[in-house]
């Protein structure tokens, strides 16, 4: 039974959520590092310089404005030097009056100040709040001072800030400066000059406003990226989820064929290697029962033919009586190599099979298995060479194993060739390899059989009943061993000249 995922547990809701999140933050930061960070900077450094020239210029002004010789001609003055300064001030008595007020520059002297308390002065002609507007905060008195800012100028100390005005789409500041002077007739008053302390910016609502729609247009775009590259990633993932349930009902059609030359094509293409593999092995083991089966049926049926003509008393002569108990006898002793060849692969299969790793002299080991062999060789009337290079060389590996491997070699040869061949078992020497080779002269393997003689119970010629004692897992055996002792056995052969099998084992140096 599938499992069900829980859609905000799935690989796509995390990757969609991570590529959202990630692409937000980079957006966010994007603006941090590009705009808000740089136009501080700059701000902070256009208010320092402008500070210093403001408050300059105010005493400047202060200097020129004494020189009046009563607070009648403070208006006329008021008027060249703020066209000259190109600055906007204003003039208090000491209780806060507007006494006088330049005129804007670019815009005309206001003939009658405003009333106290008015506020600023209404645009004209449709004029934009732009330079005007915004300068003229507050000008009519100066109740935006704090008490403490008040008692200081009242002590003659010059005072300065900043002051913010917010409009609807921008947000201007503004810098202020006071200082208290006195005239020629000894009149204290007090000059107010307003400065912009830098370009206008968006109002605080606009800026939201921008950051809101940069926002939803960034989410809008990495949702939608975010849910391309989710199902791209999550696409052969989810492909490879229905094909390891498809395996697991035992159908092996589906494949991944996925070009993508990045991790997840290389996951597929494992995936498709893996399923093919595991397609083989199922399908070989399957086969293994049938071909196990097969070679379990034909003697237990030779046992059972035998056993019901005897028990059926066909049989009348002791002489065929005997023959028959020979035959169940063959068949069983068969029967016990089979059984004994199985458990042996079963063991190197599982790593049961712990090989004993020594230095060995090879021809006391080659001569040993000669000897096994030999009376099966001698009824078929084979011969069986021995030769060697040095008969004092010795290998490492474990000797009873590579006996069991040359007695395989041999047996092989024995049974699957006629009569009378020559066996030639060849032991040689490389500079750090003994070389072991077991070469036939009978009818030899087809070229396109070579890869499958290892295979168990494999026959090259498959209109053919093994009829003798062998199990038919020989060379299986034989390829286990050697591959256990980290090395490989090749095999040669050539149609009606015969067949050589070879292995290599590590020299032991005197």
């Amino acid at each position: 039974m599938r499992s069900m995922i829980k859609p905000f547990k799935s690989i796509r809701t995390k990757l969609l959520l991570s590529f959202v999140f990630v692409i937000l933050l980079t957006v966010a930061v994007i603006i941090l590092v590009v705009f808000v960070m740089p136009m501080q900077a700059h701000m902070a450094e256009r208010s320092k310089e402008g500070n210093t020239r403001d408050l300059m210029m105010t005493q400047t002004l202060v200097g020129e404005l004494a020189k009046s010789s009563s607070v009648a001609k403070l208006q006329e003055l008021a008027e060249s030097y703020s066209i000259l300064s190109n600055t906007f001030f204003s003039i208090f008595d000491m209780n806060g009056k507007l006494v006088v007020r330049s005129a804007m520059p670019g815009r005309k002297q206001m003939q009658n100040p405003p009333p106290q308390g008015a506020g600023k002065p209404e645009n004209r002609d449709g004029e934009k709040p732009g330079m005007g507007g915004p300068m003229e905060f507050e000008i009519s008195g100066l109740d935006f001072l704090s008490s403490d800012e008040r008692q200081m100028i009242q002590n003659g100390i010059t005072i300065q800030g900043i002051k913010t005005i917010n409009t609807k789409d921008e947000l201007f500041k503004m810098r202020y400066i006071v200082q208290p002077f006195k005239i020629a007739d000894g009149t204290k008053l007090l000059l107010l000059t307003i400065h912009p302390a830098g370009p206008p910016q968006p109002s605080n609502e606009k800026v939201s406003y921008v950051l809101l729609q940069s926002f939803l247009i960034a989410g809008f775009v990495s949702i939608a990226a975010a849910i391309i590259l989710s199902w791209l990633i999550v696409k052969p993932i989810k492909k490879m989820e229905d094909a390891a349930y498809n395996i697991s009902r035992g159908d092996f059609s589906t494949k991944m064929n996925f070009s993508q030359n990045d991790e997840l094509g290389a996951l597929a293409a494992a995936f498709d290697s893996m399923t093919a593999e595991l397609e083989k092995n199922i399908n070989g083991r399957m086969k293994l029962m049938g071909d196990i089966s097969h070679e379990l049926n034909t003697p237990l049926a030779a046992i059972r033919v035998n056993t019901e003509a005897i028990l059926d008393g066909v049989i009348s002569n002791e002489e065929d009586r005997n023959k028959k108990l020979t035959a169940i006898l063959n068949q069983t002793i068969r029967l016990s190599y089979l059984v004994d060849d199985l458990l042996e692969l079963a063991k190197f299969e599982t790593g049961e099979v712990h090989l004993i790793i020594d230095t060995f002299p090879v021809m006391e080991t080659v001569t040993r298995a000669v000897e096994t062999a030999e009376g099966i060789a001698q009824k078929k009337n084979d011969k069986i060479l021995i030769y060697t290079e040095n008969e004092f060389a010795k290998a490492m590996g474990d000797p009873r194993r590579i006996s069991q491997v040359l007695i395989n070699l041999v047996n092989n040869a024995i049974h699957h060739n006629p009569a009378g061949i020559e066996i030639k078992i060849s032991i040689t020497e490389t500079t750090d390899k003994v070389v072991f080779s077991v070469e036939d002269n009978g009818v030899g393997i087809p070229k396109d059989e070579l890869a499958e003689i290892f295979r168990r119970f494999h026959k090259v010629d498959r209109s053919r009943t093994r009829h003798d004692s062998g199990s038919g897992l020989g060379l299986a055996i034989v390829k286990e061993i050697i591959e256990a002792h980290n090395t490989n056995i090749k095999v040669e052969s050539a149609m009606r000249k015969g067949t050589k099998f070879s292995f290599a084992l590590n020299k032991v140096k005197e």
